[in-house]
């Protein structure tokens, strides 16, 4: 073996020689600096004496980092130019040969003995702030290694065979439980062994602080329960795990009844209950009565208004130009309008004695706030009550048409009854013989001397037809409207520039003259507005057999961009009772539209208001 000199060298005396092999940028060369200010030069610069550079004068062949860090000190006035340097002398002849050496033979730390290292530091003393700035990391670096250091030894081994990948150990590393980390991987199947079913597994009887319980609770106010929460620290979102859930339930539980009790005291309602769970099917057990809408404090209709405005304004921009941001702000804004419109409904007066309040969590903490609501105990004496001489109207149960209308703004709400009525006037310019039956009833109203018989009819013949374009733009290229187009476009074709429309209309046989009549009739249909279809405009759909499946979707633009995350949520729920919801609540309102769009519209979902008896059966 061949033995070289070693010697300190002034690092004014060294250069950089042409002759070694790393010719790209150095790289982490502050980094390397501070670590030779704290720790010294730890590995000798190989050197070789230039006297065509003058006497005394060496060339770095191997080392180049080290000499940069070095010159970085001295430019910094952190060392001086007589700083002696630890160097290997070598023969010129051999530089390229050992520079080629000292990059390409040296093998890199594994990481985990990297880890295991920082771990050695603290247990023999040093803070984690001493090795942080000892690294210049911060203190979460080398709480993160402790953390990976701290994995079983038996996953350490197969991480360091390239048997484990890093965020796999990063997932184990969210428990000390060296037992509970080596039974997770051996129960999970080779396939499902990735880091987010680890970290699931690992968690399964724990809840993460953005779960809906833990956003209602507070995290402080669990944690001063003296419930524990386990940290994880590879986790950008900051996310923590309350451990004892059923603590958070009791509290959650405990918090919902005293503003349970707060909300029937205020509103002097029969009965309040509190339900940290609800589905679907159980909300709907409830009965309903009739809400009234009370009149707003001045103070109330202004802020009201502004919000609308806020509201308007957002809900006017270009839907390819709205970020996550602005879906926040006009969720925000829906959220509040919903809050205050809601507060503002009282059930009828003659059923206060029997209607009540439902309050549940939803997905994002918040608490919803059901009102006017009827217990299967109760049914009996609500109908009762309906019968009596002095009950007014609206004392029965209603359908869940505040609940159809629930999170959606007025804009929407014209925009849903716009598309109603396009898919109306396709199905009554199909059927003939309901449309002639609706003209029929149109102008008896308007002729009959009966008081009773007098009133709004859902279909107006003002020989113009209703604007939809103003209530839903772009709904001409939609499939009702084409439908109705094409088969004006018939009509237009067959009957001409005709001056004497009668005369040529006389010659027709009745059933031709009934069939232009139904489609009049279709064109005159308008059922737009912000309460809904009509009775008349159901029983109308009913016998045209309108599916509003046929001609709507709930795209992203048509209906998911403009309402609220929960109304996503509920509709999900809907569509699909089985599918979990978990990631879904989780998601930007930008992400869960992407998500959400795809199974509504594949499961062919429509809003209350959209639905018809022809979509039940």
């Amino acid at each position: 073996m061949i033995e070289h000199e070693n010697m300190a060298i002034p690092l004014a005396r060294l250069v950089l020689s042409e002759q070694n092999v790393r010719k790209g940028p150095r790289k982490n060369i502050p980094e390397l600096a501070h670590s030779i200010l704290t720790q010294g030069v730890l590995q000798a610069l190989v050197v070789n004496e230039c006297t065509a550079k003058g006497k005394g004068i060496f060339e770095v062949a191997a080392g180049g980092r080290r000499f940069e860090a070095l010159h970085l000190l001295r430019k910094e006035g952190k060392i001086k130019a007589t700083f002696p340097v630890p160097c290997t002398i070598i023969p010129e002849a051999n530089a390229i040969a050992a520079s080629l050496t000292e990059n390409i033979a040296r093998e890199s730390m594994s990481l985990a003995d990297e880890y295991v290292a920082f771990k050695r530091l603290v247990d023999g003393g040093k803070s984690v702030e001493d090795v942080a700035a000892l690294f210049r990391v911060t203190p979460l670096v080398v709480k993160r290694r402790l953390k990976l250091a701290n994995v079983a030894p038996s996953l350490l081994a197969l991480f360091r065979k390239e048997e484990i990948e890093l965020d796999e150990l990063m997932a184990f590393a969210i428990t000390d439980d060296h037992a509970r980390q080596e039974q997770v991987w051996s129960s999970l199947p080779k396939h499902a062994r990735r880091a987010s079913s680890i970290r699931a597994a690992l968690t399964e009887n724990e809840l993460p602080s953005n779960d809906r319980l833990v956003r209602f609770v507070g995290l402080k106010s669990y944690e001063k329960a003296g419930g524990a929460v386990r940290v994880d620290l590879f986790s950008d979102a900051k996310v923590a795990f309350v451990q004892d859930v059923a603590l958070i339930r009791q509290l959650a539980q405990a918090k919902l009844d005293r503003k349970a009790e707060q909300v029937k005291d205020e509103e002097g309602a029969a009965w309040t209950e509190g339900r940290l769970d609800c589905d679907y099917s159980e909300r709907n057990a409830f009965g309903r009565v009739g809400m009234i809408r009370k009149q707003p404090t001045a103070k109330v209709a202004k802020q009201l208004e502004t919000l609308q405005a806020e509201l308007g304004s957002l809900e006017a921009q270009d839907p390819d130009s709205v970020d996550d941001d602005a879906y926040e702000q006009i969720e925000a804004l829906q959220e509040k309008i919903e809050t205050i419109e809601q507060g503002l409904q009282q059930p009828d007066p003659r059923a206060v004695k029997i209607a009540g309040i439902l309050l549940t969590v939803e997905h994002d903490g918040r608490v919803e706030i059901t009102r006017g609501l009827i217990r299967a105990e109760d049914k009996k004496a609500l109908k009762a009550l309906a019968k009596s001489p002095e009950a007014v109207a609206g004392c029965v149960e209603s359908s869940d048409e505040s609940d159809a209308w629930a999170g959606l703004s007025g804009a929407l709400r014209l925009n849903l009854s716009a598309q109603f009525t396009a898919g109306l006037q396709a199905r009554l310019d199909a059927s003939p013989s309901v449309a002639l039956r609706a003209l029929a009833a149109t102008l008896w109203v308007g002729a009959s001397a009966s008081y009773l018989s007098r009133g709004e009819f859902s279909v107006t013949v003002r020989g113009t037809p209703p604007n939809l374009r103003s209530h839903a733009e772009g709904i001409e290229a939609g499939p009702a409207c084409a439908a109705l187009a094409a088969s004006h476009a018939a009509w237009e074709a067959r009957i001409g520039v005709e001056k004497n429309v009668f005369a040529t209309l006389s010659a027709w046989p009745d059933t031709d003259v009934i069939a232009l009549l139904a489609h009049c009739t279709a064109l005159n249909t308008d059922v737009i507005g912000q309460s809904g279809p009509s009775e008349d405009a159901a029983a109308l759909a009913s016998a045209a057999a309108l599916d509003m499946r046929d001609f709507w979707q709930p795209t992203a633009d048509a209906f998911l961009k403009r309402v609220p995350k929960g109304v996503i949520l509920d509709a999900l729920r809907e569509a699909d009772p089985n599918l979990e919801l978990a990631k879904f609540e989780k998601a930007k309102k930008g992400d869960l539209i992407s998500m959400a769009e795809p199974i509504l519209v594949e499961r062919k979902w429509v809003p209350l208001v959209l639905r018809t008896e022809a979509r039940e059966s």
